[in-house]
């Protein structure tokens, strides 16, 4: 797989994951008026959590030889996305604990959309420090300036 289509693999991947941000958060927001949807909520986050590490497996993977293969910042870019990634990892890990643990709905809402800011903000701190850089050409081509 060239640079290019591994970078729209996971932008793919993340259009997916917000997809699922979306409905978790659609869900939390409709379970303060439903107690009974607590349930599915925490499998949703738990099918969130799920996909997200499978995620960044695939990202490790995949992306961080082409990263470090990219440029002269290479190591500090695979460095800067283990670094999130272990931090991300004990988040939802945490984050799911948490929410099992929670009584008020209201505590569960608010536990879910912190969650879901910091993996919306995370995805697209990662899209535009890492992303740009998978590209099939060394030479730029877009205007600067």
């Amino acid at each position: 797989m060239n640079p290019s289509e591994l970078r729209q693999r996971m932008v793919d991947q993340h259009d997916h994951i917000r997809t699922q941000l979306d409905r978790l958060e659609l869900l939390s927001a409709r379970m303060l008026k439903e107690p009974a949807l607590r349930s599915r909520v925490e499998s949703e986050l738990a099918h969130l959590r799920a996909t997200l590490v499978e995620h960044m497996r695939d990202e490790e993977e995949e992306m961080l030889p082409e990263l470090l293969a990219a440029d002269g910042f290479g190591a500090a870019r695979v460095a800067d996305v283990k670094r999130e990634h272990a931090l991300q990892r004990q988040v939802l890990d945490t984050t799911l604990a948490f929410v099992r643990s929670l009584a008020r709905a209201v505590d569960v809402y608010g536990a879910i959309q912190g969650l879901v800011d910091r993996v919306r903000d995370e995805m697209a701190h990662e899209e535009r420090l890492h992303f740009g850089v998978l590209r099939d050409s060394l030479v730029r081509t877009e205007f600067i300036g």
